[in-house]
């Protein structure tokens, strides 16, 4: 079917209806955040200022770096892979492989293993593996 075959009242039926559509989607992206913000542990009905929530965001992030600093110290040089540290800190694999991209890169003890594989170097060891020639 042709949109010059249709009549107006089709058209305008056709309006209608993408119209309802869109707003049917907009609904189920408001219940698939709904649902996110519960698999996270957060509860979606409180009416929280945004400083709030923005802190409350700060404090989870700042667990999860202290939890990850603190398993690879534990493991040290032999390190663990995304999935191990997910698993033991209740976090997704998703959620750890984007922590070591933007905040674990600036931590110069993490060491990369191999893909998708982390490790902790003391300082000394960072030092020693990567000796400074004055020149």
């Amino acid at each position: 079917m042709k949109l010059i075959e249709l009549s107006s009242a089709d058209l305008q039926r056709a309006i209608k209806l993408m119209q309802e559509k869109e707003q049917i989607q907009s609904r189920i992206a408001e219940i698939d955040e709904e649902l996110n913000r519960i698999e996270m542990g957060k509860s979606g009905h409180s009416k929280g200022s945004a400083k709030a929530s923005k802190q409350e965001e700060a404090g989870t992030r700042m667990k999860l770096k202290d939890a990850i600093i603190q398993e690879l110290k534990n493991a040290g040089t032999a390190g663990l892979s995304l999935k191990e540290l997910a698993s033991k800190l209740g976090a997704t694999s998703m959620q750890v492989s984007i922590w070591f991209g933007t905040t674990g890169k600036k931590i110069k003890e993490i060491i990369k293993l191999s893909r998708g594989q982390y490790g902790w170097a003391d300082a000394s060891d960072t030092a020693a593996a990567n000796p400074s020639t004055p020149e």
